[in-house]
């Protein structure tokens, strides 16, 4: 499969109005060029008729548009790392819907693209926003910069230009989506910024109230990060007896007969009666889940994972929304999004608490060693994962950022 030279990665809400000329704009752009690209929509639950507009331009247009229907708001941030996950370019291309005059910025852009090319920032030099807005986006982008490993000569913006692989190395870090620029621009060895001018055409959604609020969330991410992130954990902790492989635990002599998780009780997702028990003699692997983090992804690897290997392992997400809200949405809600964005078929249970009081039984269970006869833990983010062997006791546990596909899991669920 030959994939494009370029992704373009559009966030999309309330953008009807900007879309057709848009497509048009960014089409004329790299045929000039003679570059092949694709160009990305992601609704993020526009209510205005953004998708039927992106629908229209999908059949009107030769070349590539991907729709990407988000079921709920989940923020530009988040919006268009969804985007990136799906992305094939050999370069990724984000911008906001109204980035106007497009053609001047984004041949700029392409111009600069050189061998050995990581990252490229557009730097606004004239806006049309007020003082506030204005004040808040100088709020927002000091905290960026106060947490870079690095002195930079400019702000990060919407409009970026991201190879391949530094793409790779960061997405799988990403815990919140408001440090996507602390994450790329840490672990880039060529950061530059270029002239970006912006037209009175757009109307930016995001108010001083906004970037105060994006500011005390990506302060709250840096607290997490700093207080766990910084800490080596291993990928996978083996616990048990029986098995060489991994990090080996001790067990004390507490009976561990009656410690596994059949008794414990828990709804579906649609209110319904999950019963464990109906699980024995296959491997379990529970998941916390979120619909807006930036590890949401994970989502599709984990049902492929399920898809693989459903013979052997039941794989069930719990959503939770203690993790910095990242999963606000009700029952529904989350059904719509799995379903339509990762065709989810493995078991999704009710919303639990895990971090707030009070704690779901499940989570006590695979937290205390007390209770699971093997391991104490603390679930550090969202998509922790649990490993229970056919006999319903713990056996692994495996950090966020340790993917669905990761050698040491898919080691633990095949043995």
């Amino acid at each position: 499969m030959n994939h494009p030279e370029f992704s373009v990665i559009i966030p999309v809400y309330n953008s009807e109005s900007y879309l057709k000329r848009l497509a048009g704009e960014i089409s004329k752009i790299f045929t000039s060029f003679d570059k092949t690209f694709e160009l990305i929509l992601v609704n993020d639950c526009s209510p205005d008729s953004s998708l039927e507009e992106m629908r229209k331009l999908k059949l009107q247009n030769s070349f590539p548009i991907i729709i990407i229907d988000l079921k709920k708001n989940i923020g530009q941030y988040a919006a268009t790392i969804v985007g990136l996950h799906n992305a094939e370019g050999k370069f990724m291309i984000t911008a906001d819907a109204d980035i106007f005059p497009l053609q001047g910025n984004f041949r700029d852009l392409i111009k600069h693209v050189l061998p050995g090319t990581e990252l490229i920032y557009g730097e606004q030099e004239n806006t049309h926003i007020g003082f506030l807005r204005k004040s808040g986006s100088l709020l927002f982008n000091c905290m960026v910069r106060f947490s870079l490993n690095k002195r930079v000569n400019g702000n990060g913006s919407s409009f970026r230009l991201i190879s391949r692989s530094l793409l790779n190395k960061v997405l799988p870090q990403i815990y919140e989506p408001l440090m996507l620029d602390i994450y790329l621009i840490n672990a880039s060895m060529d950061v530059r910024f270029i002239p970006l001018t912006i037209d009175s055409t757009g109307t930016s959604s995001y108010s001083f109230l906004k970037l105060i609020s994006q500011g005390i969330n990506l302060l709250g991410g840096l607290i997490f990060e700093r207080s766990y992130l910084s800490k080596k954990f291993e990928p996978t902790i083996l616990v048990g007896s029986g098995n060489n492989s991994g990090s080996q635990m001790s067990i004390d002599n507490t009976s561990i007969e009656d410690k596994t998780v059949y008794p414990i009780q828990i709804n579906t997702l649609e209110g319904a009666v999950f019963c464990f028990g109906d699980f024995k003699g296959k491997k379990i692997l529970i998941v916390n889940v979120a619909s807006a983090c930036g590890l949401t992804p994970q989502y599709d690897k984990l049902q492929k994972l399920y898809s693989e290997h459903k013979d052997r392992l039941v794989v069930i997400g719990v959503p939770c929304n203690d993790f910095a809200k990242q999963e606000p949405g009700t029952s529904e809600e989350i059904r719509e999004f799995c379903d339509a964005m990762y065709g989810v078929t493995f078991p999704l249970t009710e919303k639990v608490n895990i971090l707030n009081e009070p704690v779901h039984p499940l989570y006590n269970f695979l937290t205390k060693r007390e209770l699971n006869g093997m391991i104490e833990s603390k679930v550090v983010w969202n998509f922790q994962k649990y490993l229970l062997n056919e006999k319903g006791e713990l056996t692994h546990y495996f950090n966020p950022d340790v993917l669905p596909d990761h050698e040491a899991l898919l080691k633990a669920v095949s043995t």
